[in-house]
Protein backbone atom coordinates (compact mmCIF):
# COMPACT_ATOMS: atom_id res chain seq x y z
CA UNK A 1 0.00 0.00 0.00
CA UNK A 2 1.52 3.44 -0.97
CA UNK A 3 1.06 6.21 0.94
CA UNK A 4 -0.47 9.41 0.17
CA UNK A 5 1.24 12.72 0.40
CA UNK A 6 -0.35 15.86 1.20
CA UNK A 7 -1.34 17.52 -2.06
CA UNK A 8 -0.82 14.45 -4.02
CA UNK A 9 -3.41 13.03 -6.78
CA UNK A 10 -3.93 9.42 -7.66
CA UNK A 11 -4.57 9.58 -11.42
CA UNK A 12 -4.31 6.99 -14.45
CA UNK A 13 -2.79 4.02 -12.06
CA UNK A 14 0.53 7.09 -11.27
CA UNK A 15 0.74 8.61 -8.08
CA UNK A 16 0.86 12.57 -9.69
CA UNK A 17 1.76 15.59 -6.77
CA UNK A 18 -0.23 18.32 -7.48
CA UNK A 19 1.73 22.08 -6.90
CA UNK A 20 1.24 23.43 -3.46
CA UNK A 21 1.01 26.96 -2.91
CA UNK A 22 3.96 27.92 -1.08
CA UNK A 23 2.40 30.05 1.95
CA UNK A 24 4.04 31.82 4.60
CA UNK A 25 2.93 31.12 7.98
CA UNK A 26 3.45 33.39 11.00
CA UNK A 27 2.69 32.71 14.08
CA UNK A 28 1.69 34.74 17.54
CA UNK A 29 4.89 35.71 18.39
CA UNK A 30 5.56 37.20 14.49
CA UNK A 31 2.66 38.60 14.64
CA UNK A 32 4.00 41.06 17.55
CA UNK A 33 7.08 41.24 16.29
CA UNK A 34 6.20 42.45 12.38
CA UNK A 35 2.66 44.37 13.39
CA UNK A 36 2.70 45.05 16.86
CA UNK A 37 -0.62 43.10 18.03
CA UNK A 38 -0.54 40.93 21.05
CA UNK A 39 -2.20 37.66 21.66
CA UNK A 40 -5.40 38.98 23.16
CA UNK A 41 -5.99 41.34 20.18
CA UNK A 42 -5.32 38.74 17.95
CA UNK A 43 -8.24 36.46 20.17
CA UNK A 44 -10.31 39.92 19.19
CA UNK A 45 -9.96 40.35 15.75
CA UNK A 46 -10.35 36.31 14.97
CA UNK A 47 -13.54 36.71 17.26
CA UNK A 48 -14.81 39.20 15.23
CA UNK A 49 -13.81 38.08 11.69
CA UNK A 50 -11.69 40.09 10.77
CA UNK A 51 -8.45 38.42 10.85
CA UNK A 52 -8.36 34.34 9.59
CA UNK A 53 -6.45 32.17 12.02
CA UNK A 54 -5.44 28.65 11.99
CA UNK A 55 -4.98 26.89 15.53
CA UNK A 56 -2.13 24.82 14.84
CA UNK A 57 -0.73 22.68 18.28
CA UNK A 58 -1.14 25.17 21.18
CA UNK A 59 -1.00 28.16 19.26
CA UNK A 60 -2.24 30.01 15.92
CA UNK A 61 -0.81 30.91 12.39
CA UNK A 62 -2.29 33.45 10.35
CA UNK A 63 -1.31 33.05 6.52
CA UNK A 64 0.78 36.51 4.80
CA UNK A 65 -1.89 36.65 2.46
CA UNK A 66 -4.74 36.78 4.87
CA UNK A 67 -2.73 39.36 7.16
CA UNK A 68 -2.17 41.15 4.00
CA UNK A 69 -5.92 41.01 3.23
CA UNK A 70 -7.32 42.21 6.84
CA UNK A 71 -4.44 45.67 6.77
CA UNK A 72 -6.01 46.48 3.64
CA UNK A 73 -9.70 45.92 4.71
CA UNK A 74 -9.07 48.09 8.28
CA UNK A 75 -6.86 50.58 7.22
CA UNK A 76 -7.73 53.48 8.44
CA UNK A 77 -10.32 52.09 10.90
CA UNK A 78 -9.58 52.01 15.54
CA UNK A 79 -8.91 48.71 16.41
CA UNK A 80 -7.70 50.16 19.80
CA UNK A 81 -10.31 48.02 22.11
CA UNK A 82 -12.75 45.21 21.69
CA UNK A 83 -16.16 47.29 21.31
CA UNK A 84 -14.16 49.26 18.30
CA UNK A 85 -13.07 46.29 16.82
CA UNK A 86 -16.42 44.92 16.39
CA UNK A 87 -17.60 48.08 15.19
CA UNK A 88 -15.31 48.05 12.21
CA UNK A 89 -16.33 44.77 11.46
CA UNK A 90 -19.80 45.69 11.55
CA UNK A 91 -18.68 48.56 8.95
CA UNK A 92 -16.33 46.21 6.42
CA UNK A 93 -19.57 43.49 6.20
CA UNK A 94 -21.77 46.28 5.86
CA UNK A 95 -19.74 47.51 2.88
CA UNK A 96 -19.48 43.93 1.38
CA UNK A 97 -23.07 43.59 1.75
CA UNK A 98 -23.77 46.87 -0.59
CA UNK A 99 -21.28 46.44 -2.91
CA UNK A 100 -22.45 42.95 -3.83
CA UNK A 101 -25.71 44.73 -4.19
Amino acid sequence: MQKMHIGADYRCGKLERRRLRTTELLKTEEMHERYGLHRAKLKDLREAGLLVGTKLGHGYSYRQQDVDEFLDKTKGLDLSNRNKIRVAAALIRSKEVSQRQ
